[in-house]
């Protein structure tokens, strides 16, 4: 230790507590603390520690000038082995998996398409209609009122799934009808004639009504219609 570093830290000694603050500030914690304390050296310890593959690996240890100095980690560590492919063992594992993958929802499996998918699916509506026909033939040799109950409430929903989709099959036919004819008249040089949404509307509910009174439920569906309106009139004076 040389007489100018003692000089030094002897005029630091006697300095204020702010001036000493401030020349820190200055300096930096690493130039101040070597002038103050003295320059530390580096120490190489072996840690007689050996890998797996028998090489023993050294650790250098510095000693660290401020508590706030982040622990420095060492960056020796066994190289992974590469098979042939140049893929790690866990890499090769991982790819060996075998990939669940759900058709509704991957684009592997191409686009939704929704006549398509109704043309494939047909015969499970098939099988609906087969099964209201057992349930019903069910229903005459039942004796039980509450197997009886149930099988009311079975049936009439599933007569409710097969009226909703021979409704939608219908809906489905007019509008490929009407996009057929867009298209001929396309090609026809013709300008193409599209119907608006209230004209649809209109045309859907004169159909609607039309079936229904071929069917003789027109007088059922108007008095439920009724009642509708007086219960929403019902809540609208209670508000």
């Amino acid at each position: 230790m040389s007489s100018d570093d003692e000089d030094v830290r002897t005029k630091i000694s006697n300095m204020p507590f702010s001036q000493v603050l401030e020349l820190k500030s200055k300096l930096g914690t690493t130039n101040f603390n070597e002038v103050v304390f003295g320059k530390k050296k580096q120490t190489e310890t072996d840690c007689k520690k050996q890998n797996k593959f028998g090489i023993r690996k050294f650790e250098r240890t510095q000693a660290v000038d401020d508590d706030d100095t982040p622990i420095e980690m060492s960056s020796k560590k066994p190289v992974p082995f590469l098979g042939s492919d140049g893929l790690s063992k866990r890499k090769r594992k991982a790819m060996q998996r075998p990939v669940v993958r759900d058709p509704r929802f991957d684009r592997h499996c191409g686009e939704y398409d929704a006549a398509s998918f109704r043309e494939n699916f047909d015969f499970v509506f098939q099988m609906k209609q087969d099964e209201v026909k057992e349930l019903k033939k069910q229903l005459k040799v039942c004796k039980d009122p509450e197997e009886k109950q149930k099988l009311r409430f079975v049936i009439q929903r599933a007569e409710n799934q097969v009226r909703e989709h021979l409704k939608q099959q219908k809906l489905h036919q007019k509008r490929a009808q009407e996009k057929e004819e867009a298209i001929k008249a396309i090609n026809e040089g013709k300008r193409p004639f599209y119907m608006k949404k209230s004209e649809k509307r209109m045309t859907d509910l004169v159909e609607k009504y039309v079936d229904l009174k071929n069917s003789g439920k027109l007088k059922k569906h108007i008095e439920k219609r009724r009642k509708d309106a007086a219960s929403q009139s019902k809540k609208k004076i209670n508000l």
